[in-house]
């Protein structure tokens, strides 16, 4: 359906709900936030990992702001076409009206390493980030920052998904994090993606050469992620099933 907020957000380049964003030079409250997410921690009042390599931590996440930090290959971003149409833009931002965007600044990830140091000074057994919830990774450095903490905290475990590929800086320098933790302390996997890295990839992308699975808990097999981790613990291609389609599968 026609949306002129939405087409103005995609013209714009950014998000729906630009009272939703907030610069962490003066933000009053944490950068990382404990999942709220029902599909990430769903029934798990502790918000703890239950599955595989990381069980036992906490589970952070941080969101940037969508659409300003995600490449031009992402078509869940949308775009303006040459006679000046809105195309494309379905973006899962969409619909979380009320979550906090974090502008991405120079003051942004000084801030994310002192809450890390103070969590981890408290919590021995560790914590997980979930990059990005909404949004993309903005730049090499970003990504540079993340592996210099996850370096100076192996209880930082760091995991998430990003639409820069590889053969992009950026896709490159996620690469080499998850390379030179051989898919351990670093789990970024590569959205839409039909490359050899680990990837999670939309029912469109189904067809590729290696082996995929599709999303246990879009089956209804696992309570949340938190009670799965497939997609930190294996390097096997993950597919995300549209609504639609589970509606179908559910009939």
């Amino acid at each position: 359906m026609p949306s002129p907020v939405r087409d103005e957000a995609i013209r714009q380049g950014t998000t729906m709900f630009p009272q939703q964003i907030f610069d962490p030079g003066d933000y009053p409250y944490s950068i990382l936030k404990t999942s709220q997410n029902t599909k990430l921690t769903s029934g798990n009042p502790n918000k703890r990992i239950r599955a595989g390599k990381w069980a036992g931590m906490k589970m952070k996440t941080i969101t940037l702001v969508e659409r300003e930090t995600c490449p031009d290959s992402c078509h869940w971003k949308g775009a303006v076409n040459e006679q000046g149409e809105v195309k494309g833009g379905g973006c899962y931002m969409n619909n979380m009206r009320n979550a906090v965007r974090l502008k991405y600044t120079p003051a942004l990830m000084p801030r994310v390493g002192n809450e890390i140091t103070d969590y981890l000074d408290k919590h021995e057994e560790g914590v997980v980030v979930r990059w990005q919830v909404g949004g993309d990774a903005p730049d090499v450095k970003y990504v540079e920052d993340w592996g210099e903490l996850g370096r100076a905290y192996p209880n930082l475990g760091q995991y998430g998904y990003s639409h820069w590929h590889p053969g992009t800086p950026i896709g490159d320098a996620i690469r080499k994090l998850n390379r030179e933790s051989d898919w351990g302390q670093f789990s970024i996997r590569f959205s839409d993606w039909d490359g050899p890295d680990p990837s999670y990839n939309g029912w469109f992308g189904a067809i590729q050469d290696a082996p995929s699975v599709i999303c246990p808990f879009q089956l209804g097999q696992v309570a949340d992620c938190a009670s799965c981790g497939l997609c930190w613990n294996s390097e096997i291609n993950v597919l995300d099933i549209p609504h639609s389609v589970q509606r179908n599968m559910n009939m």
